[in-house]
């Protein structure tokens, strides 16, 4: 049974893969300034993806994956990385918001990830 979910992944994977490759080739088509800004836009969703398969299995590039994931979304797109987060609040303090909510993403999967790395440690 196994075997037949590991194959199911591949075909998840490979059409992911296929829609990243097809907004690359819309890329060619647009002018700079829009080139970078699809190039986050992608990478957002790419880390997003990433960070969830890789914790899902407790992989180290996972964590990784989620720590560029709240880089990304806080910094460069300027949205909370947690969703319906800033609605909570008052719209004048959305950037505190934004920036405090991404800063506690990183902190719990940092926890996360030492957690799992102390498991693992203990298993050995």
């Amino acid at each position: 049974m196994n075997n037949y979910k590991f194959k199911l992944d591949h075909i998840i994977v490979l059409i992911l893969l296929i829609l990243i490759i097809k907004e690359f080739s819309f890329l060619s088509l647009l002018s700079s300034a829009d080139v970078l800004t699809s190039i986050i836009t992608i990478s957002y969703f790419v880390f997003a993806i990433l960070g969830m398969a890789g914790v899902f299995y407790q992989k180290h590039w996972g964590y990784y994956s989620v720590y560029i994931f709240a880089f990304i979304s806080t910094f460069l797109i300027g949205i909370s990385p947690i969703p319906f987060i800033t609605e909570l609040f008052p719209t004048e303090s959305a950037t505190i918001v934004v920036i405090l909510s991404g800063l506690a993403l990183c902190l719990f999967t940092l926890y996360l990830q030492l957690r799992t790395t102390s498991v693992v440690n203990k298993n050995l």
